[in-house]
């Protein structure tokens, strides 16, 4: 398969895949506060709905009250609320309902192409970095699959768009260097301020691709200072230029709120409300990210525990961007959990796994299957070989597990202490056996107040089915099915076609590196 082919196959089957597991609403509180400010940017409404009675947001500028979150997710939805809000309106003239269609429209629209985007830009980053097509496309499927993407993209919390925006600009400072064009260089910089714009903490990512950009232009222009700027400084510059207007535009609006150009929601808030921040425990944070059963980052993503030793095995063969790279992630994955640690939420108030990971922890992951089988000479790679097979089927039980329900119900459960286990993915495990068996009672596992929703399967005809006639409720079950099975037969295909083209393509007895 060529290089165009492997794309246009990957964006269908993710899109395809995405569509299928859309639970066709916004799962995400985060999310659901950022589309309010969507509809802020065009429609004139409040950043916060019921201000006066909703805890959530920050008292600013002439007293009123303002979203804390950043503003990229709001203008990526932007456009599909634009046309839902249109749309729904003239088909359901009910205000409840209306707002129901709307962000029907918005999910579908935006959530599943932002998942398929996003593997397109990993698949072409393993590509551009010199590993054969082949491998990339399988590394970009087991990122979808594999990986705490595929949860994310069921549940539309920002990290797929983050990551967008991470792999995107890496991949497009590569191209960069090898073509010299400033397009491209542009568009590393506006990813990565966009990224910014989105979540502040991305400062860490764009520290990490500027620094990657630039080890990446001196070894490629051979250490020569003088060629160093005159080829790639008007390169460097760009980027910074397009990453400095995000950064201007995210500053701008945090001093429209808040009345600061250096400060963030978070020193307003500690000012107004200190009682939401509690002292922070570095080494239990800490602890916490990387070794505690109910929120270690490995569990969630077990391909890291393939990604890091095959490096370390791999790494003499390996092509110096692909080392620079995978040093860049390794350094900001580093970063980003002696940060968190410091948080007093390390995982996030609410979410499936490590929320503050996923960008470096995904990216490692997509890493692993091209690293294991881009040498076949060293012993220990011949043993991780035999051995990978095991961790990605184990890590595909894992995300599909994930994906079952609403990350709320372990939530719910590990507040009152019930399950067989502190870890989310162990209890998921129970929880999805208590579903097919019925025994969500006899096994303790219900949590006190309304919990259907949660132990309802988080897809969107079982969700529905509430609302429809048991006829109509099997049939869309039935189209649904359909949907899905399609998806997974179209991936399916697609990972055989490709191992088939790494092996009729690879030499058995090489010990090549990646190129």
């Amino acid at each position: 398969m060529s290089r165009r082919s492997i794309i246009v196959w990957i964006f269908a089957s993710v899109m395809l895949a995405g569509i299928a597991l859309e639970s066709g609403g916004i799962d995400s509180w985060d999310t659901g506060n950022r589309l309010q400010v969507t509809r802020w940017i065009w429609m004139g409404e409040p950043q916060v709905a019921n201000a006066e009675k909703n805890w959530y947001g920050v008292v600013g500028r002439n007293g009123e009250k303002f979203a804390w979150t950043g503003l990229g997710q709001s203008l990526w939805m932007l456009p599909a609320q634009f046309f839902g809000a249109n749309l729904s309106e003239h088909v359901v003239p009910d205000g409840l309902l209306s707002k129901k269609l709307e962000e029907f429209l918005i999910v579908y629209l935006v959530f599943p192409l932002t998942s398929a985007l996003a593997v397109v830009s990993i698949a072409n980053l393993l590509m551009s970095l010199g590993f054969r097509e082949s491998l990339a496309g399988l590394g970009a499927l087991a990122g979808f699959w594999c990986t705490s993407l595929l949860p994310y993209t069921n549940i539309n919390q920002e990290n797929t768009l983050t990551l967008l925006c991470t792999a995107t600009s890496l991949w497009a400072v590569v191209e960069g260097v090898k073509r010299s064009s400033l397009a491209w260089w542009a568009l590393a910089g506006a990813t990565a301020g966009f990224g910014v714009l989105t979540r502040l903490t991305l400062v860490f990512d764009s520290a990490v691709i500027f620094v990657f950009a630039a080890s990446l232009a001196y070894v490629s222009c051979g250490g020569h200072p003088a060629l160093l700027f005159r080829r790639y400084l008007p390169g460097l510059l760009t980027m910074a230029a397009a990453w400095g207007f995000f950064l201007i535009v995210e500053r701008g609006y945090n001093f429209y709120r808040f009345d600061s150009w250096f400060t963030t929601y978070r020193d307003v808030m500690l000012a107004q409300r200190p009682e939401l921040f509690p002292p922070a425990d570095f080494f239990g944070g800490l602890y916490l990210l990387t070794l505690a059963p109910g929120g270690a980052l490995w569990q969630f993503d077990p391909l890291v525990l393939v990604a890091v030793p095959a490096l370390v095995i791999v790494w003499p063969y390996l092509n110096t961007p692909v080392r620079l790279f995978s040093s860049s992630i390794l350094v900001l994955l580093l970063v980003y959990v002696l940060f968190h640690a410091t948080d007093p939420w390390p995982l996030g108030t609410s979410a499936w796994g490590s929320r503050y990971t996923t960008t470096p922890v995904i990216l490692l992951s997509a890493m692993a299957i091209p690293l294991v089988w881009c040498n076949r000479g060293p012993a220990r790679v011949l043993l991780l070989q035999r051995l990978t097979p095991l961790v990605v089927i184990g890590a595909l039980a894992v995300q599909i597990l994930a994906s079952i329900f609403w990350y709320q119900l372990e939530e719910a459960q590990r507040l009152e202490k019930l399950g067989a286990s502190a870890s989310m993915v162990v209890l998921r495990a129970q929880n999805v056996a208590a579903l097919a068996m019925g025994s969500w009672e006899e096994w303790g596992l219900l949590p006190s107040g309304e919990s259907i929703r949660m132990r309802t399967p988080n897809f969107f005809p079982f969700l529905l089915s509430k609302y429809l006639s048991p006829a109509a409720a099997t049939a869309a079950k039935g189209v649904w099915a359909i949907l899905l099975l399609a998806a997974v037969s179209l991936n399916v295909i697609l990972c055989l076609r490709l191992r088939r083209d790494l092996f009729k393509d690879s030499d058995p007895g090489g010990n090549s590196p990646v190129s």
